[in-house]
């Protein structure tokens, strides 16, 4: 029987003799030794059992989250709830074939310490989140925001760590509220203690890419449009529930863009640069049509996944929004994409890479749903980087697939690049140079930075390569080709990556996938393991015990972490 526990390094150093701490713990368990077959009721309990859980704490089963993939596996998706009440991020994975328990992974906690009475109301949470957010933008008063107190999540109370103070390890409960600011183009979820008013998290909710698709950078394309009686419009009806392109007229918030959003006609169905090359630069609505088209077929052809959701759902483009914005938007309230013209840095925001990164987004809110923050969210960033590349792959391979935003970009070669990521100032190796702290304010602790990681570990394992990272390590890595890379990934991010997931949980979930798909003993599995040491995330277990250390290493650790009960294997 196997059994890996592990949480990251950086808050294990905060735990020591403190007794009271209670950061969640990941876990990622393979039971070689179950051979009976099991009831979902039965494995819960098993599991429950295993991580030491009390009769307090419950895993819920997630709506919607029972899936079969195409290699027979069954997947579900569990909550941990204490006393009725959620542990915000606390999400347990266990996977089943031929009604066989496989395995489970996720994060969990089996203590709470925590003041589960309030001493605020609702209306003073909201009010202490209305005055963190205003403070984001540097600004004295609220007369210029609009707040809107719940967009699609109603307000809720649950447990959560404070993430604003990596030095309080303690759990809090919280009221769970969204607050929206649409003039500034703000959408967070805030985490207010309910006893305090203090602010313990907050997580931007539209995500975006400061980057990178007659049309005006891909040339001349075929792209499905309907005839609505008088003229041709950016609509495809052919792929899912659909796919449309409108003007969002350069209104600056985006429930007001979707309310004055107009059709891009065209009375022959021939959308020549002679009529939309022009100042207002419409032939990027083309790029966004056909874009959106590019990346529902590779999600579909490549994984059988019928759009962003994988439910078929519409999929919406909104360009020219706002005036001279220099980014574009996935924004999870709508569902849907949201293109600025640009200004300094850029050119409009459509090209190929740029659509297929920003659907990605939607396809990480519907499958691991990782937080956008530090991390987490550096690899969110990474996998819709990776999408991008892939999706600009596919559709137009002539295209320069490692570079991200360089049809774009005003000055420069590109906005990021995968297979160097230092020519952008991004790092190439965990903690490296270039690399952002984690728990930092910056960037959300450098998402858009940090995912250089993850982006060159996806492109040696594609590719190959060999040389020495900024750890000294000398490494060599088989590429394994980016079809079977991409397939990896998308295993890792749809099974098994949950709202937490950090980069050693990355490895160990990416290993996990390379195994189903390809075995245990592939070639697969070493470049994966290989391409993850390159960027110097390599080692196979993290432990801590919890008990007091007894002075014994393991005898097969080969290197120790500067503290007592914590362990490496290198398990290649």
């Amino acid at each position: 029987m196997k059994f890996i526990r592990y949480v990251c390094i950086a808050i294990l150093l905060f735990l020591t003799n403190d007794v009271l701490a209670q950061c969640l713990k990941s876990v990622y368990i393979a039971d070689e030794d179950i051979k009976s077959e099991i009831t979902d009721a039965e494995a819960v309990r098993y599991l429950q059992q295993r991580l030491g859980l009390t009769e307090a704490f419950e895993l819920r089963e997630q709506e919607g989250g029972d899936a079969t993939d195409g290699l027979g596996f069954t997947h579900k998706r569990y909550s941990l709830w204490f006393n009725g009440i959620k542990v915000e991020y606390a999400d347990i994975r266990i996977h089943f074939r031929n009604n066989r328990l496989i395995s489970a992974n996720g994060e969990y906690i089996n203590h709470v310490y925590a003041d589960m009475s309030t001493s605020i109301s609702l209306e003073d949470a909201l009010l202490s989140a209305q005055a963190f957010m205003v403070k984001m933008m540097n600004n004295d008063t609220t007369d210029d925001y609009k707040f809107q107190k719940s967009v699609y999540r109603l307000p809720e109370l649950v447990l959560c760590n404070n993430r604003m103070s990596p030095e309080d390890t303690l759990l809090h409960l919280c009221y769970k509220v969204d607050l929206l600011a649409e003039k500034q183009m703000l959408h967070e979820v805030f985490y207010i203690d309910a006893n305090t008013g203090a602010v313990v998290n907050h997580i931007p909710l539209i995500l975006h890419a400061d980057g990178t698709a007659e049309t005006r950078y891909s040339g001349n394309r075929t792209i499905s449009t309907t005839y609505n009686g008088s003229n041709y419009v950016l609509r495809d009806s052919t792929r899912g529930g659909g796919i449309e392109t409108f003007d969002a007229q350069h209104v600056a918030n985006m429930f007001g863009a979707v309310t004055v959003a107009v059709d891009f006609s065209d009375n022959d169905n021939h959308w020549t640069a002679s009529e939309y090359h022009n100042a207002n630069k419409d032939d990027g609505a083309l790029d966004a049509h056909w874009g959106a088209m590019m990346t529902y077929d590779y999600f579909k052809n490549k994984h059988g996944r019928d759009s962003y959701d994988g439910l078929g759902s519409k999929m919406r483009n909104y360009v020219h929004f706002n005036t001279n914005l220099d980014n574009a938007y996935w924004y999870p309230a709508l569902n849907a994409m949201f293109y600025g013209d640009g200004n300094i840095k850029f050119d409009i925001l459509t090209a190929l890479d740029v659509i297929g990164h920003e659907i990605a987004h939607g396809v990480c809110q519907y499958s691991a749903n990782l937080v956008y923050r530090g991390e987490s969210g550096a690899i969110n960033e990474s996998l819709s980087d990776i999408w991008g590349a892939c999706v600009e792959n596919y559709a137009a391979p002539e295209k320069q697939t490692w570079l991200i935003g360089e049809e774009m970009v005003l000055s420069g070669t590109a906005l990021r690049d995968m297979s160097n990521p230092k020519s952008c100032e991004h790092p190439d190796t965990y903690a490296g140079v270039h690399w952002i702290n984690p728990s930092s304010q910056y960037d959300n602790g450098g998402v858009h930075i940090n995912s250089g990681v993850m982006n060159h570990w996806f492109y040696l394992l594609s590719e190959g390569g060999s040389g020495t990272n900024d750890n000294g390590w000398n490494y060599t890595v088989a590429g394994i080709t980016m079809d079977k890379a991409a397939s990896i990934v998308y295993r890792a991010e749809t099974v098994y990556m949950t709202q937490n997931t950090d980069f050693t949980n990355a490895r160990e979930y990416t290993i996990a996938a390379a195994s189903d798909l390809y075995g245990n003993s592939s070639q697969e599995v070493q470049s994966v393991k290989d391409a993850w040491y390159a960027v110097g995330v390599w080692a196979d277990l993290y432990v801590r015990d919890g008990d007091t250390d007894d002075g014994t290493v393991p005898s097969n650790v080969q290197y120790m972490w500067n503290s007592p009960d914590i362990w490496t294997e290198d398990a290649n």
